[in-house]
């Protein structure tokens, strides 16, 4: 039973960093829980296949998606930047299957919806307390509120996003 991992990545949205390695960056924890999520789930759907329900499949969401990644496909063929492009296409596609794939699988009921949305809105507003604290003892100066962000946030509009979403 991997749904609490699930979980746990809804958590830790509004808590991940930017890593830097070398050329690339990973966003630490959510992404790696993502990554995850798309090592394991070839092995989770063989062993539980019986036990889901696949009708997701059939929306039209679901095709305009699988158009996407195979458009991502064709593009990555034909990249003149081929290592490049296949980091971007695994990127896509580990956060395909966590934040869709999995949200579409674990999510069953209105119940897992109501836990899924108090994960997310308790994480946000404990960045957001946190955020608050530290611009209230800047006087809330619009000229720091970048600095005031971080660590969570890269700047005031990706917090403000983040806000907006769990509103």
């Amino acid at each position: 039973n991997i749904r609490w991992i699930y979980f746990l990545l809804i958590f830790c949205i509004p808590f991940s960093v930017g890593l830097q390695f070398g050329s690339l960056t990973l966003d630490f924890p959510d992404e790696a829980i993502a990554m995850f999520f798309f090592a394991i789930a070839p092995v989770a759907f063989l062993m539980n296949y019986k036990k889901w329900d696949f009708r997701f499949l059939y929306h039209p969401i679901v095709f305009i998606l699988i158009a996407m990644f195979f458009l991502s496909i064709l593009a990555t063929i034909n990249s003149t930047n081929v290592l490049l492009s296949i980091k971007y296409l695994l990127a896509k596609g580990w956060y395909l299957v966590a934040y869709f794939a999995c949200t579409a699988l674990f999510l069953r009921s209105v119940a897992d919806v109501r836990k899924m949305s108090w994960f997310a809105v308790i994480a946000c507003l404990l960045t957001v307390l946190y955020v608050m604290s530290r611009h209230a003892a800047d006087g809330f100066s619009f000229v720091s509120i970048n600095k005031m962000v971080g660590p969570f946030y890269s700047n005031h509009v990706s917090y403000a996003v983040q806000i907006v979403v769990i509103v």
